[in-house]
């Protein structure tokens, strides 16, 4: 398994910004699938990272998060990429990539909410009340019953029992 399968996405990222940020102060390669390295942390300590390809969870890094622990660090990422920069090139190609579909996908969203406030500002009294029946029927049971609930708690026509005052108007369009 990769070492950058086995790290959080955030180890993964916060390790890029180190590698593009020059925080890795030393590689050197100590065998066929070993590297070891000194990086600098969001301070002034420096953390000796050892990494592993052959055996990832034998990486090791003497920071907070992964001394003496089977975890992936930001340090051990930064190394990575240091001694690896076309996975670096590639990791920032995947990120960008996935934060314009991001960016895609809340753009889309965005126009359909707004096509939706559209639609629901042209409609009748009547269709709303219509179409927020035939909602409240699709719910299942429990967000029905919190549905009414909340709708009676905030009633202001409710007597002190929850039910509707018999002398109210209704307004029709």
């Amino acid at each position: 398994m990769s070492l950058l399968l086995i790290a959080s996405e955030k180890s993964r990222r916060r390790g890029y910004e180190y590698f593009t940020g020059n925080k890795v102060i030393s590689a050197s390669r100590t065998d066929s699938a070993s590297w070891v390295g000194t990086v600098l942390g969001s301070g002034a300590a420096k953390y000796h990272v050892t990494i592993d390809l052959e055996h990832p969870r034998k990486s090791s890094c003497d920071c907070p998060f992964a001394a003496g622990r089977s975890r992936i660090c930001k340090h051990m990422i930064a190394l990575y990429f240091t001694v690896f920069p076309d996975e670096a090139e590639k990791y920032r190609l995947e990120e960008e990539r996935r934060l314009a579909e991001i960016e895609m996908e809340e753009e889309l969203e965005l126009q359909r909410h707004e096509a939706v406030i559209a639609r629901l500002s042209r409609m009748s009294n009547n269709e709303l009340v219509d179409l927020v029946s035939a909602l409240l029927q699709a719910l299942p049971d429990w967000q029905y019953d919190a549905f009414i609930d909340e709708l009676l708690d905030d009633s202001e026509d409710c007597d002190d029992d929850g039910e509707f005052d018999d002398d109210r108007e209704f307004e029709d369009d």
